[in-house]
């Protein structure tokens, strides 16, 4: 190999790219390699490319020099399909981006509009909790108040803001579904601590601690009105009830009048 090897850079006006193949042995026939494929592939792929650096190999040293640069060249730049021809897989994989892109794009320009839509949904959620029974009424108006913030705060992302307004109006709906009792002051001309007892949106009652006094919330005339003696014992069994002192049996409470437009 040695030998050979010497003979080659002998034959060759630069023996430079044979720096590839020191210590490599050439055990070929170059009648054999003319033939071959592989010699045709390198020797036009070389000179078609590269006409003045690699020209026509005739001899075994210049084939020998065409070879070793082709391998060489492999190894630095992995083969690459002809200029216009883009395999599927980057084709598709473009398709996609471009997909996304426009989806994004389309986001950006809804954005405005999904705002817009979020701030009217919470202002209508206010206005129906100030218009309708004030049944814990400062806790609702401060998570609304919570949430308006939250909807003016240009940091939060917008996927956020709307599970908030979601989550807002599943609570108000929640409230339409249950019973309770709960303890608060009464604001009625003079303030007093009173037990209340909530029928979802239906209906809201009161009654002092003593138990000696009731009343009902008329929502239409936005004022409260005094029950009978008989109806307070009514809304103590209520409030028994909801307080689960009781086991569940069928009561009968008075009711606001209809709606009046």
């Amino acid at each position: 190999c040695a030998r050979r090897t010497r003979q080659i850079h002998k034959l060759s006006d630069d023996p430079a790219p044979f720096a590839f193949a020191e210590g490599s042995c050439w055990n070929f026939s170059y009648r054999r390699l003319r033939r071959s494929r592989t010699y045709y592939k390198v020797s036009e792929t070389l000179t078609a490319t590269h006409p003045s650096v690699y020209p026509v190999p005739r001899t075994l040293s210049q084939f020998l020099i065409v070879l070793v640069l082709g391998e060489a060249q492999a190894v630095a730049a992995p083969e690459v399909p002809p200029s216009g021809a883009v395999p599927a897989a980057a084709r598709s994989l473009q398709q996609q981006v471009d997909e996304k892109s426009r989806q994004l794009h389309a986001l950006t320009q809804l954005e405005p509009q999904v705002m817009s839509l979020l701030q009217g949904a919470a202002a209508a959620l206010r206005i129906r909790v100030e218009e309708g029974p004030p049944f814990q009424r400062e806790e609702r108006l401060a998570r609304l108040d919570r949430l308006n913030r939250l909807l003016s705060d240009p940091v939060v992302e917008i996927a956020e803001k709307y599970s908030r307004v979601l989550e807002a109006y599943r609570i108000e709906l929640d409230f339409s579904r249950t019973i309770e009792a709960y303890r608060a002051n009464l604001a009625d001309g003079e303030t007093r601590l009173v037990d209340f007892l909530s029928l979802g949106r239906l209906a809201l009652y009161y009654q002092t601690l003593d138990g000696k006094e009731s009343g009902i919330w008329l929502n239409n005339h936005r004022r409260w009105q005094r029950l009978s003696g008989e109806d307070n014992e009514k809304i103590t069994d209520g409030l028994r009830a909801a307080r689960k002192l009781t086991p569940p049996d069928l009561i009968v409470l008075p009711l606001p009048g209809p709606r009046t437009q």
